[in-house]
């Protein structure tokens, strides 16, 4: 950990994101568009998008990228804690108050958003509070600094409480939608809020963040597909041509489900029991190496993607505590992103494609959920 810290210390916490095309209006229109006449530009552009991240470059500045600055900052605590060493506590002190100083405000709290505009039906701009983002910044407040942030924690409740939109649902669940600007049913970022307002509820004592994280858990498990997996939006919320199942928004499900069960939660822990075997088959393949996709409506290429293995190792790790075969597993995908993706100086190397490799080194989509899959494993006691 400490050589990829370093590596990122020297880039000074920034660097240039993954540009995504698909994720472009453009893209968005041509997956929604998917037909005889339109799959010769899908070819080209998905060509385009090899060299889209290079072009990108040309015209933006690096910066540091608040997704995954928790992540940093928790592997930073981790590290110190485990090797007793505070190398890094002035870098960390300094991360926090960046993320301090860059939360987005909403009618009634604060949040994490990306620091660029971003698209779904609708444009999403720079710094809009997202669930999971904020949800990943409280839990690490509230392990390092729960009394210190008390407004800031408070904040984090009060925008997923009031201001995401928010649905009952027949029988006793609840959904909430990713922003306040949006009515995505996203179910990872709905397992985020289920567990933000369960902990957060129980940090302040309140009862309603804690009964509406109940029923959002219950929306969650009753998304469950028969084989175990979890699809990214509600099932019939979109149209089947968008909707797909990933490795790791899955396994950001599957982590949120085992910190319930491990709370005594029966049915995530009955969910967990069928979703880890669902999740080995899906994704881990024998020689170490991840499947980015389970189902995906557009033609896929890629061999190996960085997130993906991070989210493999990261999950398997957090799984060592059910059962040590995960713990495994774990290990086995290091193995591989060392050998395949790692550039032995504290970078990871973007995707391996089937007939070349893409070298980029990205912080958000490589490095910090990597170093959060080392942490997660060194605090779980797992071995490569």
């Amino acid at each position: 950990m400490k050589t990829i810290i370093n590596r990122l210390a020297a880039m000074d916490y920034r660097s240039y994101d993954h540009y995504d095309f698909w994720g472009s209006p453009a893209g968005i229109s041509l997956r929604r568009h998917r037909n005889a006449f339109t799959l010769p530009f899908i070819g080209a552009a998905y060509f385009a998008d090899l060299a889209f991240p290079m072009l990108f470059r040309q015209r933006t500045a690096p910066a540091p990228p608040l997704e995954t600055m928790p992540e940093i900052m928790r592997a930073m605590a981790a590290y110190c804690r485990l090797a007793r060493d505070d190398a890094f506590e002035k870098d960390r002190e300094r991360l926090l108050r960046g993320m301090l100083g860059h939360l987005g405000k909403t009618t009634h709290g604060v949040g994490v958003g990306h620091p660029f505009d971003w698209y779904t039906s609708t444009l999403i701009p720079a710094f809009t509070p997202c669930v999971p983002l904020s949800w990943n910044f409280a839990a690490y407040l509230l392990k390092e600094h729960p009394d210190g942030c008390r407004e800031t924690l408070e904040g984090i409740g009060n925008f997923i409480y009031q201001d995401c939109n928010a649905e009952e649902i027949a029988g006793g669940g609840c959904r909430v939608s990713y922003t306040p600007l949006d009515r995505r049913w996203v179910v990872n970022a709905n397992a985020a809020a289920a567990t933000a307002l369960w902990r957060l509820g129980a940090h302040f004592g309140d009862a309603e963040w804690r009964g509406r994280g109940e029923r959002i858990l219950a929306y969650v498990l009753a998304r469950q597909e028969e084989d175990g997996g979890f699809y990214y939006f509600e099932r019939g919320s979109v149209p089947d041509s968008e909707n797909f199942i990933d490795c790791f928004h899955s396994a950001f499900v599957l982590e949120h489900l085992m910190e319930w069960a491990a709370d005594g939660h029966a049915g995530a822990a009955r969910a967990v029991e069928r979703a880890l075997p669902w999740f080995a088959a899906a994704f881990a393949r024998e020689d170490g190496s991840v499947r980015p996709f389970a189902v995906c409506h557009l033609p896929v290429t890629i061999v190996a993607d960085i997130r993906a293995c991070a989210g493999v190792i990261s999950c398997f790790a957090r799984a060592n505590r059910f059962d040590p075969r995960y713990g495994k597993l774990a290990g086995r995908a290091l193995d591989y992103v060392l050998n395949n993706l790692y550039d032995g100086a504290g970078g990871f190397y973007f995707r391996k494609y089937r007939f070349f490799t893409s070298r980029m080194n990205y912080i958000r989509w490589g490095t910090a959920p990597m170093l959060g899959a080392l942490a997660a494993m060194a605090e779980e006691g797992v071995t490569a």
